[in-house]
């Protein structure tokens, strides 16, 4: 990895008051040093440039822990920084190996080898949520036949002789999905007595699909929607006074330590932000972030999901403003906006990598760095879900809709694009778990009943059970959506596997009676 910088660099002249413009391409960045500490090494950076108006400037940047800007400093001399760089830490792709690839195959036959690896690995392997337990108490997963299991170490130790180009194309189609913890099909060794029965998941085969009872399947759901709960990094949703997934607000943290030292002087960085954008229409987008921040830190142990979360978004706003500010868009930030954004930003970095769940947060961001396909396909699925989330007024507060919105709005941009898909991932995701409690209220006989009318285009069902209904009507219709963006977040929602299977079934037996098969 290696420190990325975009943008430009203005430096106001000490003695003649004139401005500079230095272009990011001008510098080049070496590693000059490092330390190994707790989280493990911290890699310094150094560039440099002899300007001939205004000598040598140097810039300095800090990459702790593994894949995270820690720190930036930078040695102007005399004169005055108005304008810094964006900085980010960059993964350099890994250099040919002319050794990887078979120049002798054909397009045809490259295909055919691929193929055949992903074809192998999925009669072999499959999404644990098909027939594992999930015990939210026990960690999750209950990997009884052995597991997890990694899609590159199974197709490798299978296809040895392989070249390597073909299977990073055979893995990353095993991933496209988001899906990266793997569980066998094989169950020849399992003895089914070591697990309680209340946890044990029906033992569904593809095979014999048809064989299973729709009664089974509203079993597996209702057993799975018992167990969800998220955790501290997951906004919490619930049912409002008009029946709607209403956002509730960010758990508090579970560790009730002293407030951090940092506390204070971030709250009161977010108010100088939102004063001196206070009364410009031009920039309302930056103003709600930043007034969206400000609340999160209120009371005396706030949310550090919900600070990370509202920080990533605030700074996605910055940036986009400064890009609309750049391309003459958008009319310059107000006098004092520009200092108080990064005196902000900086203090919410330091204040959220003060904590351990901070750190968790940080540090998970990097499963958010994910092949080129499985990031299409996430940000495709958010988009189209959150656009659907706006239009079911009937199904979603405007909480909940506003919420999903700011997540999504910016997913993969900003100056730290995974961490944009992890908000994005975990605002949906906590969404997901709220749906799941939701349906659980209602009943698994109540919402397949209405289900089924509406399938069959039976008349309205019972006042009482509508809401839940239309939410589970929901839920059905984009289905393939929810379920991509939760398998790239690994939320706790175990209930939409054997869902899945149970809408297959109903719109069979819909189809066949409509068809009078």
């Amino acid at each position: 990895m290696t420190v990325a910088i975009n943008g430009t660099a203005l430096i106001r002249h000490a003695a003649t008051q004139v401005d500079y413009r230095i272009e990011a391409e001008e510098l080049d960045w070496d590693q000059v040093g490092g330390d190994e500490e707790q989280m493990g090494p911290r890699l310094q950076f150094a560039a440099e440039i002899d300007h001939p108006d205004l000598g040598l400037l140097s810039w300095e940047a800090w990459e702790y822990p593994v894949g995270i800007l820690d720190d930036i400093d930078q040695n102007i001399g005399p004169h005055q920084l108005i304008e810094n760089f964006d900085f980010s830490i960059e993964f350099e792709p890994d250099e040919p190996d002319s050794e990887d690839e078979d120049s002798s195959l054909t397009a045809e036959e490259r295909k055919s080898q691929i193929d055949a690896m992903v074809e192998w690995f999925h009669a072999n392997f499959e999404d644990p949520a098909n027939r594992l337990p999930y015990v939210s108490a026990e960690g999750g997963y209950q990997w009884v036949n052995g597991g997890p299991f990694d899609a590159r170490e199974e197709v490798e130790s299978n296809f040895p002789d392989a070249p390597q180009g073909l299977i990073e194309a055979a893995v990353d189609e095993i991933q496209s999905d988001g899906l990266f913890d793997w569980a066998s099909k094989d169950f020849s060794d399992f003895d089914d007595g070591d697990l309680d029965d209340a946890t044990q998941a029906p033992d569904f085969d593809d095979d014999d699909e048809e064989d299973v009872s729709v009664e089974s399947l509203m079993e597996a759901v209702a057993a799975q929607l018992a167990g969800g709960q998220g955790d501290g990094s997951v906004p919490k949703f619930g049912r409002d006074e008009l029946g709607r997934l209403d956002f509730q607000g960010w758990p508090e943290p579970a560790d009730l330590r002293p407030p951090s030292p940092l506390l204070a002087p971030l709250r009161e960085a977010a108010q100088r932000l939102v004063q001196s954008l206070a009364g410009t229409n031009a920039h309302s987008n930056l103003l709600r972030a930043a007034q969206n921040y400000e609340e999160v830190l209120r009371g005396d142990t706030p949310s550090i999901g919900g600070a990370y979360a509202r920080g990533v978004m605030l700074e996605n706003a910055y940036r986009h403003s400064r890009d609309l500010i750049e391309r003459e868009e958008l009319p310059p930030l107000p006098n004092d906006a520009p200092l108080a954004a990064d005196d902000l930003i900086a203090l919410h970095g330091a204040f959220v990598m003060n904590n351990p769940d901070g750190q968790a947060l940080v540090e998970g961001a990097a499963a958010y760095q994910m092949p080129e396909r499985t990031i299409e396909a996430f940000e495709r699925a958010a988009t189209r879900f959150a656009t659907e989330i706006q239009q079911a007024t009937a199904l979603f507060s405007p909480a909940t809709q506003t919420l999903v919105a700011d997540a999504v709005q910016s997913v993969g941009t900003g100056p730290h694009s995974a961490r944009s898909r992890q908000v994005a991932g975990l605002v949906i995701g906590g969404l997901a778990i709220g749906i799941g409690h939701v349906l659980g209220e209602a009943g698994m006989s109540i919402l397949v009943d209405g289900f089924k009318a509406s399938a069959l285009g039976a008349g309205a069902v019972q006042a009482a059970a509508a809401g839940y209904n239309t939410l589970f009507n929901f839920v059905a219709a984009h289905l393939h959506d929810i379920n991509t963006i939760i398998a790239a977040t690994g939320t706790d929602a175990g209930w939409l596997s054997p869902l899945s299977r149970l809408i297959q079934k109903l719109r069979r037996q819909a189809n066949e009676a409509a068809w009078g098969g």
